[in-house]
């Protein structure tokens, strides 16, 4: 007996068949749809259920937070009116004819020297 060539390939039939046959491949195909459309149904349903949770906590966080909210917008409010009152101030003992309601434009100017 002489030994196999080993530059031939040898295809042997493994289990009687020559390949899968038609049966097999549309049940493998079936699966492998259902199983691809269960995949997207998941993530889909996941992500329903994090956007849902995102909306809860983001609404318990808005409600609980609108005092402090409110007490920010008047603590801003009073400060502006400070600012605002020291400005005047600070026209009038000026003597800058903002002081007295005119209009004031603001600019810059440069004299050459004659």
């Amino acid at each position: 007996m002489t030994p196999p060539d080993p530059t031939r390939i040898r295809f042997e039939a493994r289990g009687g068949a020559g390949g899968p046959g038609l049966l097999k491949s549309l049940i493998g195909f079936v699966i492998g749809t259902v199983l691809i459309i269960a995949g997207f149904v998941f993530s889909l349903v996941f992500l329903a259920v994090f956007v849902a949770v995102a909306i809860v906590v983001g609404g318990y966080l808005w409600w609980k937070t609108r005092a402090i909210r409110k007490q920010f917008q008047a603590q801003m409010e009073q400060a502006q009116a400070q600012m605002r009152a020291q400005a005047e101030r600070q026209q009038a003992a000026a003597g800058e004819p903002g002081a007295a309601g005119g209009t004031v434009i603001e600019g810059e100017f440069r004299r050459d020297p004659p």
